[in-house]
């Protein structure tokens, strides 16, 4: 059988079975954003300082934290991680994290070993086929007229842009135009454009810009169908993730358990740590008793705690 009608086939297969990630949770008060974990150890280990040692001092150090603590970026290892900021993003890269970003590894690991639907599929690495073959049968990425993806070409601000504010299903709410006038305006509206990333929808981003611009989406609000807006609190990060904040009660390391109040008395379960837990603005655990923070889950456990100024 010819291996491009069978990735056609199962393309179309996965884009109308594929599970979604888990919708919004309803939360009132202090009540938490995602499912409890039992704990499975002693205690978590805590890493204060950066994820990736080449961000460290970096005004992006806590970005790119934030993403390796929850899977999104995950660098090179040797035997340290590093992101490398300053390299230049092609659109292999930039498919890959989308597809971390929603969630969809399971999706792009099932359709791994099928050649993708373009004329320079041959060209595509196999690391990147399954992230290419995912975004293209989610409707993300496509290629160009001439039907090759250009898998190594360099991304612009106005191209990640795009791919992202698709990946947030916000296409409906993007005005009028042409290309790249509106989706710049819609990310200006919208605030996907961050500090720290060119306002050209020319210029061609590194890897510090895209963390940024990742960041700016799991934090960005997402367009509802049914009320026909963006809803700005309806965002990534708390959907398909888990965030909460609050004053530390108790941050338990013998028991993995972390607790939060609203500092007015109102309290939350304690909340499972995570095997490893990344801590900005802080050392240890017990530093964060009476702090305001911010808690970040990654399957049902907490992976990253900011304390807030």
């Amino acid at each position: 059988m010819d291996p491009k009608k069978t990735v056609a086939a199962l393309l179309t297969a996965v884009t109308l079975t594929a599970a979604a990630p888990p919708p919004p949770a309803r939360a009132a008060s202090l009540a938490w954003l995602w499912p409890q974990r039992p704990s499975v150890f002693s205690g978590p280990a805590v890493v204060s300082g950066p994820a990736f040692e080449d961000t460290r001092g970096r005004s992006s150090q806590d970005v790119f934290t934030l993403l390796g603590a929850l899977g999104i970026f995950r660098g090179q290892q040797a035997p340290v991680r590093y992101a490398d900021p300053d390299k230049k993003v092609n659109r292999a890269e930039l498919a890959t994290l989308v597809v971390r970003m929603l969630k969809h590894e399971d999706l792009a690991g099932a359709l791994a070993d099928f050649e993708p639907q373009y004329q320079d599929s041959k060209e595509i690495p196999e690391w990147a086929r399954g992230y290419v073959n995912a975004v293209t049968s989610l409707g993300i990425m496509a290629g160009d007229e001439a039907g090759r993806f250009n898998w190594n070409e360099p991304v612009t601000v106005a191209q990640a842009l795009a791919v992202l504010t698709r990946a947030l299903g916000n296409e409906p709410a993007v005005g009028k135009g042409s290309y790249p006038d509106r989706y710049m305006a819609f990310a200006r509206e919208y605030r996907l454009l961050p500090w720290g990333v060119e306002d050209d929808p020319y210029h061609e981003i590194n890897r510090e810009e895209l963390a940024r611009l990742v960041h700016s989406a799991l934090n960005a609000g997402r367009w509802s169908p049914k009320e026909k807006r963006v809803r700005p609190e309806d965002t990534l990060l708390k959907g398909y993730y888990g965030v909460a904040e609050g004053v530390v009660d108790e941050a338990d390391p013998a028991r993995g358990t972390l607790y939060l109040s609203d500092g007015e008395g109102n309290g939350s379960p304690g909340r499972t740590l995570g095997s490893q837990v990344f801590l900005v603005k802080a050392k240890e655990l017990r530093d964060l008793q009476g702090k305001r923070v911010r808690a970040v889950a990654r399957d049902g456990v907490i992976v990253y705690v900011e304390v807030l100024r």
